[in-house]
């Protein structure tokens, strides 16, 4: 399977009119962070198939902006597999069933996603990987439990994009 883990993109606070940190939505430049995503995952050939998301409003609206590079995917797909504080095998579980051949997006919060990624290599929790406001991240997952022959393929920022001209 080929995970594409993606943060959600730059939201802003809470107060005023939005009373609850899940109703926090993208900045505009968090709408120009998830589209950018967008477009270098199907620029890279990503093939992506199934696009999963938090129900959180910023992760959804990232989701969103990410599928409108992909038409032939027909929906976000909310679990709350993906809720902050998610399971790493809950999350692996949902996963499984999609099967081997998947080319997944998977939209969600830190420390979660790094976390994700630290079980799906089996590696201590205090070498998960950070990911920024915005970022993605392709891990290949092999078949069985985690361990589950996975392993870091590559992992971009919006600002590293923007300074390559993307």
């Amino acid at each position: 399977m080929n995970l594409y883990l993606v943060r959600h993109g730059e939201a802003g606070p809470s107060g005023g009119s939005v009373l609850r940190d899940a109703d926090r939505r993208l900045t505009p430049r968090g709408e120009d962070d998830a589209r950018l995503i967008g477009r270098v995952l199907a620029q890279a050939k990503s093939n992506v198939t199934v696009l999963l998301s938090s129900p959180l409003t910023r992760a959804l609206q990232t989701a969103e902006l990410i599928r409108s590079a992909f038409p032939g995917v027909s929906a976000v797909r909310p679990t709350e597999n993906l809720s902050p504080g998610f399971r790493s095998r809950s999350l692996f579980d949902e996963l499984v069933t999609l099967g081997e051949t998947a080319n997944v997006v998977v939209v969600g919060h830190q420390p979660d996603l790094g976390n994700f990624i630290a079980y799906l290599m089996d590696v201590p929790a205090h070498a998960a990987v950070a990911l920024p406001t915005g970022a993605a991240a392709k891990v290949v997952v092999g078949g069985g439990n985690p361990p589950a022959d996975a392993h870091l393929e590559w992992l971009v920022t919006p600002s590293l994009l923007r300074g390559l001209g993307l």
